[in-house]
């Protein structure tokens, strides 16, 4: 194989590793700290599960909005490059899956 070519892929490859380090680094990050205020409400005062309920509009218009982007997204990119339908397919059930569940969860 060609240096330059085993250099550039090498190269590519650390720079994927860095990204996702940081995305999971930051996953973590988030995590652990929502999981310690979720679990000390007592100590921060504050009931999150009513101010959840309170706020539960708000909520579903800011996943409207984060769905309508994705779909923005979708149209954007299939414009260039067409997805397949299996992509498309797999996009709109996995919305609706989430959404499903979540209003099970609301439900039940």
């Amino acid at each position: 194989m060609n240096p330059v070519k085993l250099s550039i892929k090498r190269q590519w490859l650390k720079n994927t590793l860095k990204v996702l380090s940081i995305i999971i680094i930051n996953i973590l990050v988030i995590l652990f700290t929502s999981s310690l205020i979720m679990n000390n409400t007592g100590m921060f005062n504050v009931d999150f599960q009513s101010w959840f309920y309170d706020t539960r509009l708000g909520w579903f218009l800011w996943r409207i909005v984060l769905y309508t982007i994705v779909l923005a997204l979708m149209f954007a990119v299939n414009k260039y490059v067409h997805l397949s339908l299996k992509a498309k397919l797999l996009i709109a059930s996995s919305i609706i899956l989430i959404e499903g569940l979540n209003l099970f969860y609301l439900l039940g």
